[in-house]
């Protein structure tokens, strides 16, 4: 070994033992979680003496060097999940796992704990007041906002209780002025005469004003409908998506429950 090359050497030895005694400052992130478009990315820039980390959801939301929420300029922000509330965290504390091999984000804790609250589920928490017209009437809590050029689902089950020949029927009302590509509605339960087994729908319509099931039977007991909706969305279909119930035979009354539940979901 020549001088030059035994110094080089002794120092890159002196180094070595040196660091050694220094903390851990980078982690390379392709070890923990790999970054590419959707993916839950840790930026190794933002590693501190603590060994946390900021995550990012790619490729729109994120947060810069102090844990501010932040949009990097020039990034395309729609239709990207704002995690506002993910900051600073301790990966071993964080209650959500992601898997690079299934590409799977698993949600919650195991003592139970919801790892996500979906508000677009709406509840009655009390029950509504009887209608006796053949007129649309709000259900209470089933009202969504629609973006224009976006896809729906909406799925229900809805308590009742018919006395005498009351009947029901669902529509879906829209105020934005437009008007769906095509939009259907079904209603399904012990929906017939007598409380036996019914299906009432309006398939593939065009316009809100048609998109409302045919009226039931009369029932004249309690029962639970199952409501189903899929809107395909339009350049003006925009707007507030609301969930209505109608009384077409005028006699008697129906009146939706208590824990009535509706899941309004955008599917592109």
């Amino acid at each position: 070994m020549t001088r030059r090359g035994r110094i080089t050497f002794s120092l890159v030895m002196a180094l070595a033992l040196v660091c050694g005694l220094c903390p851990a400052q980078v982690i390379n992130p392709t070890n923990i979680v790999p970054p590419g478009p959707y993916g839950l990315n840790i930026s190794p820039a933002f590693v501190n003496g603590a060994g946390t980390f900021v995550f990012t959801w790619a490729p729109g939301y994120g947060f810069d060097a102090g844990g501010n929420f932040a949009v990097p300029t020039g990034v395309t922000t729609s239709n990207v999940l704002p995690l506002t509330s993910l900051g600073w965290f301790n990966p071993t504390a964080l209650p959500v796992t992601y898997s690079n091999t299934l590409q799977s984000l698993t949600v919650g804790t195991p003592y139970g704990t919801p790892g996500i609250a979906d508000k677009s589920i709406g509840i009655t928490f009390v029950a509504m007041g009887t209608q006796a017209t053949n007129a649309a009437i709000n259900v209470t809590n089933m009202t969504w906002t629609m973006l224009n050029l976006k896809n729906y689902l909406l799925r229900c089950e809805i308590p009742m209780t018919f006395t005498s020949t009351a009947t029901v029927a669902f529509s879906l009302a829209n105020n934005g002025g437009g008007a769906p590509t095509s939009a259907s509605i079904d209603a399904q339960g012990g929906l017939g005469a007598a409380a036996v087994w019914g299906d009432f729908s309006a398939l593939a319509q065009t316009t809100w004003a048609n998109t409302k099931t045919a009226a039931s039977g009369a029932v004249a007991a309690t029962v639970v409908a199952k409501v189903w909706a899929q809107i395909q969305g339009s350049t003006n279909s925009g707007g507030v998506l609301t969930l209505q119930t109608w009384n077409p035979a005028a006699a008697g009354t129906i009146q939706v429950l208590a824990n009535a539940v509706c899941t309004f979901t955008q599917e592109n």
